[in-house]
């Protein structure tokens, strides 16, 4: 479940991969005279200067020739000896610097029928592109959402701006495809509650099972916005006027009032404590109001991510 990496190794003979690379350039800093090179291995983009190698890219794309299919653990040390080998170097000694879980999943219905149901989490801000892709984003991580026959189109991936489905026989068929991924970015050592990550280690089982879990804990910890139940119980003037303003805000649109919320806050038009208070104030009015809960269309992309996880055990 593998997709993009980030590695750094220590090397003093960094300047043996030039030969490897294309798109190549070097550049002299003009303050330290240091010497450092740039270019790509396939589809990884590579840096180097005289203490070390710093790579950035799709590793299922490096190793399988498309990242359409993720890279299972068992997969993994393979795809890290190939990269050694073309690199000339121990890759699996790399320090691990980002490293994206992912999953593609057929689905019956538009991928975007399935995202539209999340609420941006707490201090994550909320990117959406027309009906192609959503992310919810902090300096952390991004967990993010997307049609990936959309992107693949925009990549003009194949012949004539159609995907190229080669090497994934399964999804051929299939006329929706929605990918999930979680990218973690920074301080991965507190992520994942270790001292040090390397290449080596992303083969692990005990790792690999943190962090598959992981990416299945943040999918289920995401906040939904479901239809709105008829009323049961409203006993009293103030239940029901809550369940009322509830479904209002259900009605106008939950995440559309939260960002309308961070637009006066960014204008000045409220303090920080108040964009707090109102947030918090709209959550706990849809929660009490019945507003949140289960939503029917994710039933099928809930099950087929605990599917997703189940084959990795």
């Amino acid at each position: 479940m593998y997709d993009t990496i980030t590695l750094r190794l220590e090397t003093m003979n960094a300047e043996g991969c030039m030969s490897k690379l294309t798109e190549t350039s070097e550049i002299i800093h003009g303050d330290t005279g240091e010497w450092r090179y740039r270019g790509k291995l396939q589809n990884l983009r590579v840096k180097g200067w005289g203490g070390g190698i710093w790579l950035t890219g799709s590793l299922p794309k490096f190793h399988l020739g498309s990242n359409i299919e993720t890279l299972p653990r068992e997969d993994t040390p393979r795809a890290i000896e190939h990269l050694s080998d073309e690199l000339n170097q121990p890759m699996a000694e790399a320090r691990v610097f980002r490293v994206d879980v992912a999953q593609t999943f057929a689905m019956e219905r538009p991928p975007s029928d399935y995202w539209r149901c999340f609420l941006a989490p707490a201090r994550m801000k909320r990117i959406e592109y027309a009906n192609e892709d959503l992310t919810f984003r902090n300096r952390q991580r991004s967990i993010v959402f997307y049609d990936k026959l959309a992107e693949m189109r925009r990549k003009r991936a194949g012949s004539n701006g159609r995907p190229d489905l080669d090497g994934a026989s399964r999804f051929r068929s299939q006329p929706h495809l929605l990918r999930y991924e979680v990218q973690s970015k920074r301080q991965l050592g507190r992520a994942f509650g270790e001292h040090e990550i390397r290449a080596a280690s992303l083969s692990n089982p005990a790792f690999y099972e943190k962090v598959v879990g992981r990416w299945q804990a943040i999918y289920f910890g995401l906040e939904r916005v479901s239809s709105v139940p008829q009323p049961v119980g409203r006993t009293t003037v103030k239940s029901g006027v809550n369940f009322l303003t509830a479904l209002g805000l259900q009605t106008y649109g939950p995440q559309r009032y939260f960002d309308e919320v961070d637009a006066d806050l960014h204008a000045g038009l409220i303090d920080k404590y108040q964009a707090h208070r109102l947030r918090k104030k709209s959550r706990e009015l849809l929660r009490g109001g019945g507003i949140t809960g289960t939503v029917d269309v994710l039933e099928e992309l809930d099950t087929k991510v605990k599917q997703a996880v189940a084959l990795c055990e």
